[in-house]
């Protein structure tokens, strides 16, 4: 059975591990605001270290006919409103019961296309990573409403309520508590004046350092898939791995 961690939880540990709170004394309502904060600020700065919790997710948003370009974020309106995704790894073209493999392409590959206007079901995509939505760019151009499906690996969501659970909710994978506990220790002893125990800055220094290396290895060498052909036919069978 999965362990159940709340963000309050979290917040209450690290606060106990700075001793600002006897055990069991209730946590006041504007320092658990306060710890919500800091914790939401240093898993931002995570993210810009590269200290991300990513998970791979397949997902899928409707093609327009004669339109090639579609966005996937949470900023405006996009095609798809989702968290973006940091990496999309694998493409296809779902017709009825049918898988269409869609090959990604670099931005210099896209650029060399000779007729970008041209329609038909797209068998090529390429993908600008850009801020705060992602952009995919078809070719060629969709003559159909069919469904595009991609898998993406993407940041987990960022906590913004006491009671939402790390794992289950937030998709913070159960390694990850500890590391989070600690460091969320440090970041509350420097707004609280308090002195902290030198084996909890040594726990929280090991534990991101072991969350950063698995991240550096999992974008080493990041996954991309070429769906493998069914026997006997020219389209892609995400189901023969």
């Amino acid at each position: 059975m999965a362990t159940v961690r709340t963000v309050m939880e979290i917040i209450t540990d690290a606060l106990g591990l700075v001793a600002h709170y006897a055990a069991g004394e209730p946590i006041g309502a504007d320092d658990a605001a306060l710890a919500l904060r800091r914790l939401q600020d240093m898993l931002a700065e995570w993210a810009l270290e590269g200290i991300t919790i990513p998970h791979v997710a397949l997902q899928n948003f409707t093609l327009v006919a004669s339109q090639t370009i579609y966005t996937v974020g949470e900023n405006g309106s996009p095609t798809l409103n989702t968290v973006a995704p940091e990496l999309v790894t694998q493409a296809f073209i779902r017709v009825s019961t049918a898988d269409y493999p869609v090959r990604i392409i670099t931005d210099k590959q896209y650029a060399i296309l000779d007729d970008k206007a041209s329609e038909g079901r797209p068998e090529r995509v390429w993908i600008n990573y850009t801020s705060p939505n992602v952009t995919f760019y078809m070719q060629p151009v969709p003559d159909s409403a069919d469904e595009f499906y991609f898998q993406a690996v993407k940041p987990f969501t960022e906590p913004s309520q006491l009671t939402e659970q790390l794992l289950n909710t937030l998709g913070i994978p159960r390694g990850y508590h500890a590391p989070i506990v600690n460091n969320l220790a440090l970041e509350l002893a420097s707004y609280f004046g308090k002195q902290i125990d030198q084996l909890v800055v040594l726990r929280a220094n090991q534990g991101k350092n072991l969350v950063k290396g698995l991240n550096a290895m999992r974008r080493a060498h990041p996954a991309h898939f070429e769906l493998p052909m069914s026997p006997g036919s020219s389209r892609g069978n995400i189901y023969t791995m």
